[in-house]
């Protein structure tokens, strides 16, 4: 898989996001922060309609439906990872319903932030108003 893979750990500039999603056949975030709220490059995977494999922590299991519209995987469970890489990259068809169902949920996962947001703030004034 080596000449298939392009590994980047680095920040990726605004203006060459566009370049890296597009040439992706998918997406692969392998967090190990268990309070991870949200994903940024989760959002623009689904915004470029890219399948996803992404570990299972934080507030992404709200937004990631194992097998419906990402592959969700355990925070550091290595096996599981290649697994995943390798079933997308094999399997044509999974790839495909990935894809769609991204495409389908972008426009409901920003929603889903505005709201988490509008909580967070909500409660952030309500504690305000107490002291």
């Amino acid at each position: 898989l080596k000449d298939r893979i392009i590994f980047n750990p680095n920040y990726i500039l605004d203006k060459e996001v566009c370049k890296y999603f597009n040439a992706a056949d998918i997406v692969v975030l392998p967090y190990y922060n268990t309070e991870q709220t949200i994903s940024g490059p989760l959002l623009v995977s689904f915004a470029f309609g890219k399948a996803i494999i992404i570990s299972d922590v934080g507030g992404i299991k709200e937004l990631v439906e194992n097998g419906k519209n990402g592959l969700l995987i355990k925070s550091g469970d290595i096996n599981a990872l290649v697994n995943a890489i390798n079933r997308l990259l094999r399997d044509n068809k999974l790839r495909e319903k990935l894809e769609k169902n991204s495409i389908l949920n972008k426009g409901e996962s920003w929603d889903k932030v505005a709201l988490q947001y509008k909580k967070v703030y909500e409660l952030a004034r309500n504690k305000n108003h107490r002291y």
